[in-house]
């Protein structure tokens, strides 16, 4: 019994001494999976149809692509309308323009 567990040990240890430098020459660190882009939302929305029309009202503004992100909580669906962007700066660029065509937004982080 004791020799079956000691193999195993080795087993285990060798394989994480091999998966160790695989992960390491990936190419994937840290920093790239915690990236935050940011999102101008438009408004939340109880059916597809009524985002749908919001989305179309934004694109007759030259606003830009708006996408609809379905939400679900709990038992509810929600239908998002909102766009992502890589900076800050730029979602908060979005919104200003959204908000001098007269429109109601909100910026967050997706």
């Amino acid at each position: 019994m004791r020799k079956i567990a000691a193999v195993g040990a080795v087993v285990v240890a060798g394989s994480l001494a091999v998966a160790a430098p695989v992960a390491a020459r990936s190419g994937h660190s840290k920093k790239s999976a915690q990236h935050v882009n940011w999102e101008a939302v438009r408004g939340t929305f109880t059916s597809r149809t009524a985002a749908r029309r919001e989305a179309s009202r934004l694109d007759a503004h030259q606003l830009g692509a708006f996408t609809i992100e379905r939400e679900k909580t709990r038992r509810v669906t929600d239908y998002e309308v909102e766009r992502e962007y890589p900076t800050q700066a730029a979602a908060a660029a979005e919104l200003a323009r959204m908000r001098a065509a007269g429109f109601t937004a909100s910026g967050e982080r997706s």
